[in-house]
């Protein structure tokens, strides 16, 4: 019989990034390049929260799918060459502390 009670707690101790370069890091990058970026709660669970319970900074960025999981789910051309260009940024800047 499958503990429900555990499996929620284990869930829930996964739901926040507690590092500070998780957050800002990716907001920094999207200023740099002039676009619009806000922190919002997803109300769900990704793998990202697996790596932030190791303290591995990680956040999920949005990148601009509509209707998402469903059959017609899609996704802009612009909007991934957007994305490509922000993960570059974040790389950048990376780079630049541990320089």
């Amino acid at each position: 019989m499958v503990n429900e009670r555990r499996i929620l707690d284990e869930f829930l101790q996964l739901a926040r990034i507690t590092s500070t370069s998780g957050k800002e890091r990716p907001l920094a990058a999207a200023r740099n390049l002039h676009f619009p970026a806000r922190l919002v709660s997803s109300g769900g669970g990704s793998d990202a929260n697996i790596f932030n319970n190791l303290g591995i900074a990680c956040a999920n960025l949005g990148i601009g799918m509509k209707k998402v999981h469903t059959t017609e789910e899609f996704i802009k051309v612009e909007d991934l060459v957007n994305i490509a260009r922000l993960l570059l940024e974040i790389i950048r800047l990376a780079k630049e502390v541990d320089s």
